[in-house]
């Protein structure tokens, strides 16, 4: 498993013991394996003795580039198309339409990465009326 980790084939993540009290996590660049030992039984990875990370957790993915530790590939077009026509605007019959950034938040979590401009696309397509010409109105805000 460690040769993995070092290919940077599987990703880790941990918590440095100064961060323990928030709990944050950090990813463990795949060089720091050559030094790191792994616990797995204690979750942990220490250098000369003195434990360095706790909680580590193992995944699938990759870290030399510093991105997300998963990556998925980008949904197809046609597939992003068909959901936002077939399941997403159906939802939206009877309530206010979503805005842009709506569109997005559910699509990322219906397939992980999607390219906007294919979103885009999609409503212009099938819900023109979602999107009112011209500049947004401001708000008025009243005085106290």
């Amino acid at each position: 498993m460690i040769t993995e980790l070092r290919a940077g084939r599987i990703a880790a993540e941990g918590v440095p013991p100064a961060d323990i009290a928030i709990g944050k996590r950090c990813k463990i660049k795949p060089d720091r394996w050559e030094y790191l030992v792994a616990d797995f039984q204690n979750s942990s990875a220490s250098f000369g003795g003195n434990v360095q990370i706790v909680s580590v957790v193992v995944k699938q993915g990759d870290l030399a580039s510093g991105g997300p530790t998963i990556r998925r590939k980008a949904a197809g077009r046609e597939t992003v198309r068909r959901w936002f026509r077939d399941e997403y605007m159906p939802a939206f019959q009877s309530r206010r339409p979503p805005s842009r950034e709506d569109d997005a938040v559910a699509a990322r979590a219906k397939f992980g990465h999607v390219d906007v401009r294919v979103l885009r696309e999609a409503r212009k397509d099938f819900a023109p009326d979602w999107t009112l010409p011209g500049r947004p109105r401001r708000q008025i805000k009243p005085a106290l």
